[in-house]
């Protein structure tokens, strides 16, 4: 069954309870993005009885701010999974069972490296694995948006990157869109991987994150996100987990008397692609 779900960097700056209070009144998941106010150790010190009292299920992205786990300085790749353990401790204390990661970025000071950050990003992926078992978590490596600097922009090097782990995958299929990729045979060939979804829509161009179903980029053209691909894909995978949204950075940008309606409308989104990909009939 497809919870629907909302995942923002933007809410750390949000108290927790109040975000939580918003959250609730739209949706059945938060991935709480481990930013700012909402960094999961301090969540999970600081919160606990509020996430295990409330009837929402949870699950934490990692931070993304100063982390890089593919960097070529090894005390930061370090530091960086040190961080990223840190904060599936903190899941793990909340009984929490998913985290997302990032797979990091290529050095920025030196070109034509990118192998030597894929190693450096796949020596990151065992040890996150790792600490994937000892705290019985599902750690999800998420496909990132067309930028020279990403990792794990293409399915396939993102299945590169975790060869070897156990590790899943979190299929953002934004970002997928800004690739013109074939969604359907992308989310195909990480059938066993795809466990967290983030959804969010674009201008094909650049990563904006818009609600969903809201961009069409020229009169009477279908739009740069492939939707009808991801329902298509997530039957042929059978796909029953969080049907999770990052729109709520876009949101936040509305005055504040539209936001509970952009909420909802998210919601509603969430609903129609829970039916559709549930469907068992003829279309």
């Amino acid at each position: 069954m497809n919870a629907i779900g909302v995942s923002c960097p933007e809410f750390g700056k949000t108290p927790f309870p109040e975000a939580l209070e918003n959250i609730s009144k739209e949706f059945r998941h938060w991935e709480i993005f481990s930013e700012l106010d909402h960094y999961a150790p301090l969540v999970s010190l600081e919160h606990a009885s509020l996430i295990r009292d409330s009837d929402l299920t949870f699950s934490v992205h990692t931070g993304i701010a100063d982390i890089n786990v593919a960097s070529n300085n090894e005390r930061l790749r370090e530091a960086a999974v040190a961080n990223i353990v840190a904060e599936m401790k903190a899941a793990n204390d909340l009984d929490l069972d998913t985290v997302t990661v990032h797979p990091g970025i290529i050095n920025l000071a030196v070109k034509g490296v990118r192998e030597r950050s894929i190693a450096q990003a796949k020596i990151s992926m065992k040890e996150i694995e790792h600490y994937s078992v000892e705290y019985g978590l599902y750690a999800c490596i998420e496909n990132m948006p067309n930028f020279p600097v990403m990792l794990g922009i293409q399915a396939d090097e993102l299945k590169e990157i975790i060869d070897g782990t156990d590790l899943s995958v979190c299929f953002d299929i934004g970002h997928a869109a800004l690739l013109a990729q074939d969604v359907r045979s992308a989310i195909n060939s990480l059938s066993g991987l795809l466990a967290v979804t983030h959804l969010h829509d674009n201008n094909g161009v650049r990563d904006l994150h818009a609600l969903p179903f809201s961009i069409i980029p020229n009169w009477g053209r279908a739009s740069c996100v492939d939707w009808d691909g991801f329902i298509q894909g997530m039957r042929d995978i059978a796909y029953d987990g969080t049907l999770n949204f990052e729109t709520a950075g876009i949101m936040l940008g509305l005055p504040e008397e539209l936001r509970e309606g952009a909420l909802n409308y998210t919601a509603s989104a969430g609903k129609y692609l829970k039916e559709k990909i549930e469907y068992k009939g003829e279309d």
